[in-house]
């Protein structure tokens, strides 16, 4: 479009608000145009997070015969937006009223996929209502997220371990242990990742018992008073001359112990050389000193772990291979052959197929349909990121971008676009669906000012 437009006027590059309008342009053509989806076809709707006072919902549509090849995990160019309802409040009415106006477009889904928010799954429990052959499943991301927020709410011990975590990772912000950081604990939708807290929480289990130091500080120092006491604690004529090395600093573990064995000799030196060794290391006793403490959740981590080793199998397998009583019947199989020896974690495996057995005997016999949202999640998240260089964070224009992710875009439709859209028709859209936005409103708001040199020159 840029080289074009080079082409024809000479102006090798256009503002940026040009550029802006005309993605702007575009965008609405795109959610103007979707192609209709057939007779069969699944809805998946979310809300994106409140900006400002506002939030979106977004419905996305995908032909049934998508998942005819086995194709469950869906990327972008998959669905398409088929409709965007930006509100300051929503309620189970709203979301109702909107499936509704798509539905007369493209007819009533066969298969709602939403995370069971609160509007939005009274919304569809009402349009199923009216379209008894819709049938409404739980996305199996949030369907997980919601067994794990059972389970851990109450917990102590899991409460406990999480302050501990983010009390450690404030202490070594700023210095050389940052790269044994945890992972942002979220305040919202917390438990749709924990098991990236859990699974950073085994690896350091394993670091510490791994004993490899170096990458903290590289280097042995062994202080008097720590020669000292290993001569108390332990043989104090096996280690009459440890002082002699004390207060020297050591490069290398082999330097180390060559000046170790030298110093106490060869049958003292192959007695206690893990104990010294592991007293002089510089980096063991920083992270000890910062972690020391994940020893005493080491039962409550291995518990974790194996309910996540659960949920990931489960997450994995359902995403990839859709829902229905086929699939939940291997994953059965699946989950029997993991090795799960603590009660609570096979506990959670029975929770969680009973769930999934409720949301796949929805499924009509012998088919396998869509049982995973994340798509939609994941347009939200590149949303956002575009979003970042915006001058305020609410929900504006912008949200034209979305239907630009979900569609090829080929020289023809640019073309195609760009001759049928008129600006008044984006404007009048825009102001229909967002009113003044909060740039035009600060724009005006600060219309008369005049800085005072303007003044002084005027």
């Amino acid at each position: 479009m840029i080289a074009l437009f080079a082409e024809l006027t000479g102006i090798q590059s256009p503002s940026y608000g040009t550029i802006r309008q005309w993605v702007y342009r575009l965008g609405y053509y795109c959610l103007s145009n979707t192609p209709l989806l057939g007779k069969d076809w699944v809805m998946i709707l979310d809300h994106t997070v409140e900006l400002g006072k506002e939030k979106c919902l977004v419905i996305l549509g995908v032909p049934q015969e998508t998942f005819q090849s086995g194709h469950y995990a869906l990327n972008h160019q998959d669905v398409y937006l088929i409709g965007l309802d930006v509100v300051t409040s929503s309620t189970g009415e709203r979301v109702h009223a909107k499936m509704e106006e798509v539905s007369q477009r493209y007819g009533a889904p066969v298969q709602v996929v939403s995370d069971y928010g609160p509007d939005v799954k009274k919304g569809v429990e009402l349009f199923c209502r009216q379209h008894q052959g819709t049938i409404h499943t739980y996305d199996i991301s949030h369907l997980v997220a919601s067994l794990f927020k059972k389970e851990f709410k109450d917990d102590e011990r899991f409460e406990s371990l999480g302050k501990a975590i983010t009390h450690t990772a404030k202490k070594i912000n700023q210095t050389d242990l940052l790269f044994l950081a945890p992972p942002n604990q979220r305040t919202k939708a917390r438990f749709m990742n924990v098991e990236h807290r859990i699974e950073w929480e085994q690896r350091i289990f394993d670091y510490l018992e791994r004993g490899d130091f170096s990458e903290v500080e590289a280097g042995f120092f062994l202080s008097e008073s720590q020669a000292i006491r290993l001569k108390i604690f332990n043989s104090t004529r096996d280690l009459a001359k440890l002082t002699d090395i004390a207060e020297k600093f050591f490069h290398t573990r082999e330097e180390f112990e060559q000046a170790l064995q030298a110093c106490i000799g060869a049958t003292a030196f192959t007695k206690y050389k893990c104990l010294i060794r592991a007293e002089a290391d510089i980096g063991k006793r920083k992270v000890e000193e910062a972690f020391s403490w994940i020893l005493e959740y080491r039962e409550d981590i291995e518990t974790y772990a194996q309910m996540c080793r659960v949920a990931k199998s489960v997450l994995t397998f359902i995403k990839c291979k859709g829902l229905g009583m086929k699939t939940y019947k291997e994953l059965c199989e699946t989950l029997a052959s993991l090795s799960l020896q603590n009660p609570r974690a096979l506990a959670f495996k029975k929770k969680i197929l009973s769930q999934i057995y409720e949301q796949a005997s929805k499924i009509p016999l012998g088919e396998t349909w869509l049982g995973c949202s994340d798509v939609v999640e994941s347009l939200f998240g590149k949303y956002k990121q575009i979003l970042i260089k915006s001058t305020f964070k609410t929900i504006g224009r912008l949200v034209l971008t979305l239907p630009l992710m979900t569609t090829l875009l080929t020289n023809d439709l640019v073309m195609q676009a760009m001759e049928t859209t008129k600006n008044r028709d984006l404007e009048q859209w825009a102001d229909n669906t967002f009113g003044m936005s909060a740039l035009t409103k600060r724009k005006r708001a600060f219309s008369g000012y005049q800085k005072q040199d303007e003044l002084i020159l005027s």
